[in-house]
């Protein structure tokens, strides 16, 4: 009796267990190739908070293929794959740059091949701009927590793009998001998105401006709640989005901002 009831109790774990989703590398091949000088172009997918699910796809325009879950595939032996919520990608010289939100990191790979660099630790990171071997990324500093009475300040980490370290850090407002860079300056958009929770007074509603010389905050330009994207364009004007508050500020979009050189 008792070899039949441990039969059955192995039955019922194995009858019990969630199985885990598994993300495969798939090839999709379309009917022609694209003519148009580049290579390729990367496509990183953010993926559900909490699931470790952010993927990164290539679209090879020579051969008319797009390449799903590439990072997993180039790189097996890598435990938890690419990481929790993909929040920006770009690339520079040879290497592709990943910024993974809630896994506290920014993947670097080699931009011909996704095959793992190395990594910069950098708490609840958001963005990422170069400039002069510079990488430079917004932090929210801070756990990933919708609190009115968090009150820790992010930053801006410089890191040594060839070495991989940190080498400086600029404290701006709260809950810093994107960043440009123009005429000697970095733009950088504070939220406060944490720190609002609904509440006016709490939200950020101001973009600071870095001296790349110093890399110390020279001033902060009032624009409006709840900044999110900045980007400067080829006459010097600066243009921000503002995500606004639900039922009392509605999303905006300003260029009223014109940038300097100091």
């Amino acid at each position: 009796m008792r070899k039949y009831l441990t039969g059955f109790l192995v039955l019922l774990l194995f009858s019990c267990r969630k199985d885990v989703a598994v993300f495969i590398n798939e090839d999709t091949s379309l009917d022609s190739a694209a003519q148009n000088g580049y290579a390729g172009f990367y496509l990183l997918n953010e993926g559900n908070m909490g699931s470790n699910k952010s993927t990164l796809d290539y679209f090879d325009y020579t051969k008319g293929e797009y390449k799903r879950n590439i990072y997993a595939a180039y790189n097996p032996t890598v435990p938890k794959e690419l990481g929790d919520v993909g929040n920006d990608i770009a690339i520079y010289g040879s290497r592709l740059y990943a910024v993974i939100n809630a896994s506290n990191k920014v993947e670097v790979m080699d931009a011909r091949t996704a095959k793992r660099i190395g990594q910069v630790e950098i708490p609840n990171c958001r963005y990422i701009k170069f400039d002069k071997g510079f990488a430079y990324i917004t932090s929210y500093a801070g756990p990933i927590e919708i609190n009115p009475n968090y009150a820790q300040k992010g930053y801006v980490a410089k890191v040594d793009t060839a070495t991989l370290a940190i080498t400086d850090k600029c404290i701006v407002g709260y809950q810093p998001d994107n960043l440009d860079i123009s005429n000697g300056n970095i733009y950088v958009a504070n939220s406060g998105g944490y720190m609002g929770a609904g509440n006016t007074e709490k939200y950020e509603r101001t973009v600071s401006v870095i001296s790349l010389a110093t890399f110390k905050e020279n001033k902060r330009i009032d624009v409006a709640y709840n900044l999110h994207h900045v980007k400067a364009d080829k006459r010097g004007d600066l243009w921000v989005t503002s995500r606004g508050i639900i039922n009392n500020f509605p999303p905006g979009f300003t260029s009223s901002i014109k940038t300097c050189r100091r």
